[in-house]
């Protein structure tokens, strides 16, 4: 599926940030949880409110075999720097190290869950994108995390403080029913 930003900034425009609901002419929607889980098919029960860890650069240390001093260089005010993490582990290292291509492993997780379920648009990712690979790393889902990051984008998005949306604009747009129609006067 094509992501349609242009659709998708038109959908925006009937978010209301209070409420986190859509509104077309009276009638509101919003994805839920359960919009989500089915997209992922996933069969999971899950809590619906990730629990809040602290510790991001302990926990990336440990995830991408990185010191805690290296571990902290990669983020900065609550962002996860994606392009400096793929640049770290870009080398393909050595083949028979299998400690080493399993940190490899972790971090280019990291890459990929930030270009396609949480897309910030900044170059990097919120640290709690940590939080969902160590989750998926134990077998856990990331379905909460994805809804919550996706709301919040639009959020921010509607009250003009970025002009990309965060979170998984692919999910949000696959939620709306195609035979739907949204117009923008």
């Amino acid at each position: 599926t094509a992501l349609h930003l242009s659709f998708l900034h038109a959908a925006a425009r009937f978010w209301n940030p209070v409420t986190h609901v859509f509104s077309f002419a009276g009638q509101e929607m919003c994805p839920t949880f359960e919009d989500f889980r089915a997209l992922m098919e996933s069969e999971r029960d899950e809590e619906l409110l990730p629990q809040l860890n602290f510790g991001h650069a302990q926990s990336l240390g440990r995830m991408c075999g990185l010191s805690l001093r290296a571990a902290r260089s990669l983020i900065c005010d609550g962002m996860l720097d994606i392009p400096s993490l793929a640049n770290r582990f870009s080398d393909a290292g050595d083949r028979n190290n299998h400690h080493w291509q399993g940190f490899r492993r972790h971090a280019l997780c990291l890459c990929m869950l930030s270009h396609f379920l949480f897309v910030s648009g900044s170059g990097g990712a919120s640290v709690r994108l940590i939080e969902v690979a160590q989750g998926l790393r134990e077998g856990k889902s990331c379905i909460a995390m994805a809804l919550a990051e996706t709301l919040m984008g639009v959020d921010t998005f509607c009250r003009h403080e970025t002009t990309r949306l965060a979170g998984s604009p692919l999910l949000l747009q696959v939620i709306f029913p195609t035979q739907s129609r949204i117009y923008v006067s």
